[in-house]
Protein backbone atom coordinates (compact mmCIF):
# COMPACT_ATOMS: atom_id res chain seq x y z
CA UNK A 1 0.00 0.00 0.00
CA UNK A 2 1.38 3.40 -0.97
CA UNK A 3 0.38 6.65 0.70
CA UNK A 4 0.16 8.92 -2.32
CA UNK A 5 0.21 12.50 -1.07
CA UNK A 6 3.79 13.53 -1.90
CA UNK A 7 2.96 17.24 -2.21
CA UNK A 8 2.19 17.28 1.53
CA UNK A 9 4.88 14.71 2.42
CA UNK A 10 2.19 12.02 2.79
CA UNK A 11 0.61 13.79 5.76
CA UNK A 12 -2.24 11.79 7.25
CA UNK A 13 -5.65 13.37 6.75
CA UNK A 14 -9.02 11.83 7.62
CA UNK A 15 -9.44 10.24 4.18
CA UNK A 16 -6.00 8.62 4.44
CA UNK A 17 -6.82 7.22 7.87
CA UNK A 18 -10.07 5.78 6.48
CA UNK A 19 -8.18 4.16 3.59
CA UNK A 20 -5.61 2.69 5.98
CA UNK A 21 -8.38 1.32 8.20
CA UNK A 22 -10.09 -0.33 5.21
CA UNK A 23 -6.81 -1.90 4.08
CA UNK A 24 -6.01 -3.23 7.57
CA UNK A 25 -9.55 -4.60 7.96
CA UNK A 26 -9.34 -6.29 4.54
CA UNK A 27 -5.98 -7.80 5.48
CA UNK A 28 -7.32 -8.98 8.82
CA UNK A 29 -10.31 -10.66 7.18
CA UNK A 30 -8.37 -12.31 4.33
CA UNK A 31 -6.60 -15.46 5.52
CA UNK A 32 -4.32 -15.43 2.46
CA UNK A 33 -2.82 -12.04 3.37
CA UNK A 34 0.31 -12.46 5.44
CA UNK A 35 1.26 -8.80 5.70
CA UNK A 36 1.02 -5.31 4.28
CA UNK A 37 3.97 -3.26 3.10
CA UNK A 38 3.28 0.42 3.67
CA UNK A 39 5.28 2.97 1.67
CA UNK A 40 5.07 6.67 0.99
CA UNK A 41 5.11 8.24 -2.48
CA UNK A 42 7.82 10.73 -3.36
CA UNK A 43 11.39 10.94 -2.22
CA UNK A 44 11.20 13.38 0.69
CA UNK A 45 9.17 11.64 3.39
CA UNK A 46 7.53 8.37 4.31
CA UNK A 47 4.84 10.08 6.42
CA UNK A 48 5.13 13.62 7.75
CA UNK A 49 2.56 12.99 10.49
CA UNK A 50 -0.84 14.59 10.88
CA UNK A 51 -2.12 16.90 8.17
CA UNK A 52 -1.87 20.20 10.04
CA UNK A 53 -3.91 22.05 7.41
CA UNK A 54 -6.85 19.80 8.25
CA UNK A 55 -6.39 19.91 12.03
CA UNK A 56 -6.08 23.70 12.09
CA UNK A 57 -9.76 24.07 11.26
CA UNK A 58 -11.36 21.71 13.78
CA UNK A 59 -12.28 22.00 17.44
CA UNK A 60 -10.26 20.50 20.26
CA UNK A 61 -12.94 17.84 20.75
CA UNK A 62 -12.81 16.92 17.06
CA UNK A 63 -9.01 16.83 17.20
CA UNK A 64 -9.14 14.41 20.12
CA UNK A 65 -11.64 12.20 18.28
CA UNK A 66 -9.44 12.26 15.19
CA UNK A 67 -6.43 11.28 17.27
CA UNK A 68 -8.32 8.40 18.87
CA UNK A 69 -9.46 7.23 15.43
CA UNK A 70 -5.83 7.18 14.26
CA UNK A 71 -4.80 5.23 17.35
CA UNK A 72 -7.60 2.72 16.71
CA UNK A 73 -6.35 2.25 13.14
CA UNK A 74 -2.81 1.66 14.36
CA UNK A 75 -4.08 -0.83 16.94
CA UNK A 76 -5.96 -2.61 14.16
CA UNK A 77 -2.73 -2.86 12.15
CA UNK A 78 -1.11 -4.67 15.08
CA UNK A 79 -4.00 -7.11 15.30
CA UNK A 80 -3.80 -7.72 11.56
CA UNK A 81 -0.07 -8.33 11.75
CA UNK A 82 -0.20 -10.68 14.73
CA UNK A 83 -2.48 -13.36 13.36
Amino acid sequence: MTLNRPKVLNALNQRTWQDLRAAFEDARDDATVRGIILTGAGDKAFIAGADISEIAHITAVDAEQSSRYGQDVLTLSKISASR
